[in-house]
């Protein structure tokens, strides 16, 4: 089994990646699920992936406790975005993310509609899956994801209009991805998710090749409060309880099973999901087919590592995007 120091992460791992092909894209990815409800979700896209035109855009989700949810993007100008080779420092008009000089995060993002001033500090420190970040090399085409941010506290405001709402939480997240090329030419769609039990952090990433014929590209990460037990390729993913969304006329598994088992590490999660928070259909935009779920699911996973067996339970988060 894979179990690679994730001390191979580097902040450059977190700076742009330029390529000179039309088909390049790149996003930061950040979320946060606070103490009184609330959470977010804020994508810097560099260049829009999910369009047919790579377009530059801040996607802002807000979700409140009451069912309310607030869904702004805001695209801009190329001339008026720039972003550094040498760390995460993105901005956007007057919005940005950036790493400061301590190795905290600053995220501002206004639309008309909604806004963020967040302060991300990790808890654990970031991962580059097995040493590259690269979860595909194919022929020139680079698909890359690493993970600055595992698990971090988080603290600010949340703005809904006019209204500023102070939050703060210690189930931050950030990721980054970036290519040549599109992802649907070779993948057909991914699982992705975390668990943010008190005591565990899990984040797994279940990518589906578009040839079938091609491998799995799987990655896992699994932390006991600031310790990482395991970061390794070889897991299993189980669907179960297949069913056909109505409106978007595609299959999704209702239940996931995630199992993994190293010589010191054995890991098993099963993932109920209670309901479909999110769906988008976003094939317009793209031209070709683009499915997105966000689901909510209840979880209950045990893990024996160091001599000791626990078992938890809790609710979670999870996604499923599908190209085909």
């Amino acid at each position: 089994m894979s179990n690679k120091p994730i001390t191979e992460y580097q902040n450059k791992d977190d700076a742009m990646h330029p390529y000179p092909d039309d088909n390049y894209y790149e996003w930061w990815y950040l979320d946060a699920q606070f103490d009184n409800g609330y959470s977010c979700v804020i994508t810097f896209h560099y260049r829009l992936v999910f369009a047919e035109t790579h377009i530059p855009g801040i996607q802002l989700h807000i979700y409140a406790p009451d069912g309310k949810n607030v869904v702004t993007f805001k695209p801009f100008d190329v001339k008026d975005c720039s972003a550094s080779t040498d760390h995460c420092d993105v901005k956007m008009g007057g919005n940005f993310v950036r790493q400061e000089k301590d190795g905290t995060y600053k995220v501002s993002v206004h639309t008309k509609r909604a806004g963020a001033d967040l302060t991300f500090k990790n808890i654990l420190p970031g991962w580059k899956p097995e040493g590259s970040g690269i979860l595909l090399d194919k022929g020139g085409a680079i698909q890359g994801w690493c993970v600055p941010i595992p698990r971090g506290e988080v603290k600010g405001t949340l703005y809904i209009g006019e209204t500023p709402i102070k939050v703060k939480c210690n189930r931050g997240y950030h990721d980054h991805n970036w290519g040549n090329s599109n992802m649907h030419d070779y993948f057909s769609g991914w699982y992705w998710g975390r668990l943010y039990d008190e005591k565990y952090t899990l984040i797994y990433g279940w990518v589906y090749p578009m040839n079938p014929k091609d491998p799995m590209s799987a990655k896992l990460y699994l932390a006991r409060e600031k310790k990482v037990l395991l970061t390794t390729e070889n897991f299993t993913l189980k669907e179960a309880k297949l069913e056909t969304d109505p409106e978007l006329q595609r299959q999704y598994a209702k239940d996931l099973t995630l199992t993994s088992k190293d010589k010191d590490v054995e890991f098993n999660c099963q993932m109920i999901t209670k309901s479909v928070v999110e769906k988008v259909n976003m094939s317009a935009a793209a031209k070709w087919p683009t499915y997105y779920w966000r689901f909510l699911a209840d979880y209950k996973a045990e893990i024996k590592a160091g001599g000791r067996t626990e078992k938890v339970k809790g609710e979670t988060i999870h996604e499923y995007m599908l190209f085909k």
